[in-house]
């Protein structure tokens, strides 16, 4: 697949439950192998630069944009949010997510000799 690259509107930012974002870009209209290359990357995952002007070399980086999984620190706090919720939203989901964090890392530091 070919990479594709075309002058874009930034339309929308907002926030999802998970802590993600949904980012919103809008395109003029594209020729026709331009839509075809855009389309044949429908639910990928890949690495996004928006710039407004031509920037001289961007590089995009070495390693896989996603792996097909989360990763083990992105499962916790997903799960952390969720137990937030579960218990009545009080303060929020960054605070509880700290507090639990280190929790964690005393239980943890509990064990070590």
């Amino acid at each position: 697949m070919n990479p594709v690259q075309f002058p874009a509107l930034l339309d929308g930012i907002s926030t999802k439950k998970d802590g993600s974002f949904k980012v919103v870009i809008e395109t003029q209209e594209l020729a026709g192998s331009e839509a075809a290359d855009l389309l044949s990357y429908r639910q990928s995952m890949g690495w996004v630069t928006f710039t407004p002007n031509a920037t001289p070399n961007i590089e995009v980086p070495k390693e896989d944009a996603f792996t097909g999984q989360k990763s083990p620190s992105q499962r916790l706090r997903a799960v952390l949010h969720v137990l937030w919720e579960q218990r009545g939203k009080k303060g929020t989901s960054e605070e509880f997510y700290r507090i639990k964090m280190e929790q964690i890392i005393e239980g943890i530091k509990e064990q070590l000799e």
